[in-house]
């Protein structure tokens, strides 16, 4: 299933929620809208839902319309063939595990072959012997996975997370995730995800899109998205960088090393401020000598105090919004190091 948003946008009371955006969903594909509270990811999801009725624009599914502002088409959300996970799980206390799932199914009055596509459902998630137990009697893990089949259960064309794993603790959410991921993968859906969680949206995706302030600022492979951020803002939400030009030249703390490895390394001269255990390195933070400070990572403690020289490959010196290994190193080496 191939998901096609052609200008789509949304705003509340003249202030603009998600300004016109185009985005091309591939099918089987994992995609997560990542980026801050209030960045307008849910809002997207829940227009592509049909939850929210857009401004303007266009929603395909396939080749189908779902949504198009000039003719007035607007596909009802129980049309779209759509699973949705919420972040709080919206199961019924009432009902028991095998009747949470089979809600959907109910719903949209697909009752044939009901019982057997719930166990399916059931057996995907593993709860299989939990049938009967109401949700007030399970984990949140369990819980969660009960929302899981209860939206395959419907046999959805495109699937949809929003913040699925966040009421989890951190353990159980580093669980859920590779679950998840896994089941997506085995039934081949097409996925959309929303998180601000990085190392989620780093972890789980075949493409991200990172939004801000109702603006997509770049989209791409979880290793374009690191490696050759197109906005200063894409680089900072994403791991750890340091910054030589403020916004404009930048390289990463697991590219700095402590000797140097050819004639051609670029280097600064640094004090170590703060050493902090990682369990498997030191984060150090060192102060250049304009002041600036910087995350680098060592294998040993150092002292406080202590002057060093940092050193790193020109190549791993990043333009933003350029790709690092498209200028030549004199371009590089131009910058004010």
């Amino acid at each position: 299933m191939e998901l096609i948003l052609n200008q789509l946008s949304k705003s509340y009371e003249g202030t603009t929620a998600v300004h016109p955006t185009d985005l091309q969903v591939r099918s089987g594909q994992f995609t997560t809208l990542l980026g801050p509270s209030g960045c307008g990811k849910t809002t997207l999801l829940r227009m592509i839902a049909g939850l929210t009725p857009p401004d303007s624009g266009q929603l395909y599914l396939d080749e189908a319309c779902m949504f198009d502002a000039e003719s007035g088409v607007n596909k009802p959300v129980h049309k779209r063939k759509l699973g949705m996970v919420f972040q709080d799980f919206a199961l019924w206390p009432h009902l028991t595990v095998f009747e949470n799932v089979a809600f959907g199914l109910r719903a949209a009055k697909a009752t044939n072959r009901l019982r057997e596509k719930v166990m399916s459902a059931i057996a995907a998630v593993r709860l299989q012997g939990l049938e009967q137990r109401y949700p007030g009697q399970l984990s949140g893990g369990q819980q969660q996975r009960v929302a899981f089949a209860r939206a395959i259960a419907v046999e959805p064309r495109l699937i949809l997370f929003d913040e699925p794993l966040s009421a989890l603790d951190a353990l159980l959410r580093e669980e859920m995730r590779a679950e998840l991921q896994q089941l997506v993968k085995e039934r081949g859906l097409t996925a959309i995800y929303v998180t601000h969680d990085q190392l989620e949206a780093m972890s789980m995706s075949d493409h991200i899109i990172v939004m801000q302030a109702g603006k997509v600022l770049q989209d791409g492979t979880p290793e374009e998205i690191y490696h050759r951020p197109a906005h200063p803002f894409a680089a900072r939400f994403i791991g750890k960088s340091n910054w030589i030009e403020p916004d404009e030249v930048m390289i990463r703390p697991e590219h700095l090393r402590w000797e140097p490895t050819s004639s051609g390394d670029v280097s600064w001269n640094v004090m170590v401020r703060n050493v902090s255990y990682q369990g498997e390195r030191y984060e150090i933070t060192v102060e250049l000598e304009d002041g600036s400070q910087w995350t680098a990572y060592h294998q040993d403690r150092l002292r406080e105090g202590e002057r060093l020289r940092l050193f790193a490959s020109s190549r791993h010196v990043h333009v933003v919004g350029t790709n690092p290994y498209s200028h030549p190193k004199e371009e590089v080496m131009s910058w004010k190091f």
